[in-house]
């Protein structure tokens, strides 16, 4: 309780801190050179002493624009425009004696034609609305100089990252992470390292998309986090190396290289990463087994297993842009990913009969060795067709993955007197082999009256291929002898076609619509090779897109949107293999599992890009949950975990998120989100519907200092919630501090950062069905000090890279 009345102070300055505005006012107008109005020029308002952005605006018809309520202190005006040099006005003093300021008239003065290519683009405002998505400017945000792409999703509004480095938007897991419109095709811890890898200077925006339009793929229906980089636009050559030392229980290290080149037509980016990581998990877990609901227990497991996972992870990245006219651009893109993960498992089951009294107990040592090789290629074009912004691009992408699993489990069952009765020794050798090819095609049309027409195709083959060969060690013979029981050959192929339309309509200055619709057509093919059964899957759905933004005026906004979607299962959640943590803890695929079908509403509501109020409906047909099976064999139970559709999920959500800068020495975040869960129609017939609400808050507290230096305070609280369908987490809360130093002439920053100081991080988890009842207390290791240094060399000019890829869906359902 005393940690939680910890996080008070911050929720209660996250609910106050909105109202804490003053009376002063600064307004001007703004022309270009020829005495038009300059409506698409940028108004930033600067504090004089750290240039840390306050406030933006856009001008009005008639060019002029207005800050209101502002504090007392000094300011200065900055106005950037495409094709004009940037302004900047004298300092702006408000006081009680002079708490209103008019500036003189602002002529933009154009730039040189022959220099207009090499400007760097109008600055932006931190946070943008757009009428689909959400959108980050990371580069205008100086408290982000020495982060990582990591820390700015952390903090970005809407994200949430859970204690298994699980990302989610808006509460809806299995949110998508894109890098420059690329499916990135890792998961957890794996994903999280590599995002901590990567510095945040080399982000230019981050787009948070809860609902994407229909030119993607319908199975973005978790949300799509989309990391568009900074492209080289000067002849030259700069980068970054960014390292990372990790000090925790075990040492960890994490390092990267970032080098950009252009000379003339070409311009080519390359990124390498390698990490070393070295975690574990403490975890027991209690287990209380019965007939059915109402009756007692009889039969009890104590589990103690702590897990040990050593990885070692080489990442790459190579884009090479070639310009051959002003109109057309030919991109090519290489990127790898290598592992080597040693996952261990060590530990005891003591099992109990009904009085409590202890009868066996097993041991289990499993020794893994899982590698897992990638290369994905891109190739892409880019047409202009003319200058009013018609537009053809075309993406082809070949991706290969090679994964070989290979484990060797014993599992030893002793009685109480320690005489060994049933030792079960079982070596798993698993290769498995997935190709992607993919290829689409987009066509934009602008139309008269501020409308554009969009509409693309896009085709797709997936092969899997999983040979899972067990063997059981005969100790009388001496020898492996294979489990013809558990081997198996699956084959999966897959193809999808799909088709869609987009249209974007600004109505007035006020009202906009986007509305779109996307055809998909899948061929999926399975095949149990060893045990001869098949199954095939095909179908055809159309899944519709809507959005409607009304603009009151320059400072508030409402959007409202609809969209229907489909998840598709992972290609290793239908493979019919089973993983053993230890003979009474078996995980398995399930061939079975259909698609996932969602149907999303969504309202939000925008003041000044600083405060985001939403609300959102989401149902759910064949929801995805990990169902546990209770297997009875003889005076044992077993627990089979696999992964099903039930019947319904719903789930409601309603957010808000707010930042601003407070003081000129504290910028403040905050979000709070409450979702309602509710899951019904199950598989286990006796269990009635369930539902859990939960509030989870995150709060980030930035402090700029003088002399380059800059503090950093966070929060995170979630509250009991549930985890799936059956199973609930209890509480959890952590909080985490740093500090920012920028050095070598500001060309690098040096970081240190504590994370979970208190080591309060600690994942409880109980599950109840028909036949048993669990609870399980996960201690992971969470608490480590990190010192990062990050060094930028050369001279670079930047500009957004085209979204590339074509396999974005596909390498999402990659879960090696």
């Amino acid at each position: 309780m005393k940690k939680i009345i910890l996080l008070i102070p911050s929720c209660l300055y996250f609910l106050l801190v909105i109202a804490q505005t003053g009376n002063g006012k600064i307004s001007g107008t703004i022309h270009t050179a020829g005495g038009q109005p300059a409506v698409a020029a940028t108004v930033l308002l600067l504090r004089q002493n750290d240039s840390s952005v306050v406030k933006s605006a856009l001008p009005d018809k008639q060019g002029q624009f207005e800050f209101n309520r502002l504090a007392d202190g000094k300011y200065i005006i900055l106005v950037t425009a495409v094709g004009f040099s940037k302004y900047s006005s004298n300092m702006v003093e408000l006081n009680v004696a002079g708490p209103v300021a008019v500036l003189p008239p602002v002529n933009l003065i154009p730039v040189p034609k022959d220099l207009t290519a090499v400007k760097v683009a109008a600055q932006k405002p931190f946070i943008e609305r757009t009428i689909d998505k959400l959108v980050i400017n990371v580069a205008s945000s100086p408290v982000n100089a020495g982060q990582s792409a990591f820390d700015v999703l952390e903090k970005s509004p809407g994200v949430m990252i859970d204690e298994n480095d699980n990302i989610s938007l808006n509460g809806k897991q299995g949110t998508a992470i894109f890098i420059d419109g690329k499916m990135s095709y890792l998961t957890g811890k794996d994903l999280t390292n590599y995002l901590r890898s990567i510095p945040a200077a080399q982000l230019d925006q981050v787009e948070l998309m809860t609902r994407p339009s229909s030119k993607y793929d319908a199975a973005g229906i978790s949300g799509i986090i989309n990391l568009k980089t900074k492209k080289n636009l000067a002849n030259g050559f700069n980068g970054s190396i960014n390292t990372s030392a990790i000090f925790g229980y075990y040492f960890k290290n994490r390092d990267n290289l970032t080098l950009n080149w252009k000379k003339n037509k070409f311009n080519t980016t390359f990124n390498y990463g390698f990490s070393y990581t070295k975690n574990f998990i403490d975890q027991q877990t209690t287990r209380e087994f019965r007939k059915d609901y109402g009756s007692g227990f009889n039969s009890y497991q104590q589990e103690d297993l702590y897990f040990l996972t050593t990885n070692l992870p080489h990442n790459f990245r190579i884009t090479t842009d070639y310009t051959a006219s002003k109109n057309t651009t030919l991109g090519f893109g290489l990127n790898g990913f290598f592992t080597n993960n040693k996952p261990g498992v060590t530990g005891t089951t003591d099992i109990f009969d009904s009085l409590h009294n202890k009868v066996n107990y097993n041991t289990v040592s499993t020794e893994p060795h899982n590698s897992v090789s990638n290369l994905g290629f891109n190739v892409n074009l880019q047409q202009k067709l003319d200058k009013k912004g018609k537009e053809l691009t075309a993406d082809a992408d070949y991706v290969f993955y090679h994964n070989v699993n290979n484990q060797v489990s014993a599992n030893n069952l002793y009685n109480n007197s320690g005489n060994l009765q049933d030792p079960l020794i079982l070596k798993d050798y698993i290769p498995a082999k997935l190709d992607i090819y993919s290829i689409k095609v987009d066509y934009t049309q602008p139309l008269k009256k501020e409308a554009k027409l969009e509409a693309g195709i896009k085709s797709s083959y997936v092969k899997t291929d999983n040979n899972g060969q067990y063997s059981l060690f005969d100790k009388q013979q001496a020898r492996w002898i294979t489990d013809t029981g558990r081997s198996n050959h699956f084959i999966y192929n897959e193809n999808i076609n799909a088709a869609y339309v987009n249209y974007n309509k600004k109505i007035n200055k006020k009202w906009s619509l986007q509305a779109g619709l996307r055809l998909e057509q899948t061929n999926a093919k399975g095949n149990q090779a060893t045990k001869n059964i098949q199954f095939e899957k095909n179908y055809t759905q159309l899944f519709p897109t809507i959005f409607l933004g009304y603009t009151a005026n320059k400072n508030n906004t409402f959007n409202a949107d609809y969209g229907r979607g489909i998840n598709r299962p992972g290609y290793q959640d239908l493979n019919p293999f089973q993983y053993l943590v230890d003979q009474f803890n078996i995980r398995e695929g399930n061939p079975g599992l259909q698609p996932m079908f969602t149907n999303d509403f969504e309202v939000s509501y925008n003041y000044k890009n600083q405060l985001n109020v939403s609300a959102g409906y989401t149902t759910v047909k064949g929801a995805f949950a990990l169902i546990n099976s209770n297997v009875e064999q003889g005076n044992n139970h077993i627990i089979i975990q696999t992964r099903q559709n039930i019947g319904f999920r719903r789930l409601e959500v309603v957010g808000v998120n707010y930042s601003h800068s407070l003081k000129k020495w504290w910028n403040f975040t905050g979000s709070a989100f409450l979702f309602n869960n509710y899951f019904s129609g199950y598989p286990d017939a006796d269990l009635p519907a369930t539902s859990a609400t939960v509030c989870i808050m995150n709060v980030t507290n930035q402090f700029p200092m003088k002399k380059g230096w800059t503090l950093d305070a966070s929060g995170i609280y979630r509250s009991k919630r549930l985890e799936g369908a059956y199973s609930h987490a209890l509480p959890t809360y952590s909080f985490s501090f740093g500090a920012a130093k920028k050095i070598l002439k500001n060309n690098g920053t040096l970081t240190l950062n504590m994370n979970d100081p208190f080591w309060l991080m600690r994942t409880d988890i109980y599950t109840e069905q028909s036949t048993f009842y669990s609870k399980t207390n996960n201690h992971p290791e969470n608490r480590w000090m990190t010192i990062t240094f990050n060094y930028r060399f050369g001279k670079t000019t930047n500009q957004k890279r085209r979204n590339t890829g074509s396999s974005q869906d596909e390498q999402s359902r990659v879960n090696f």
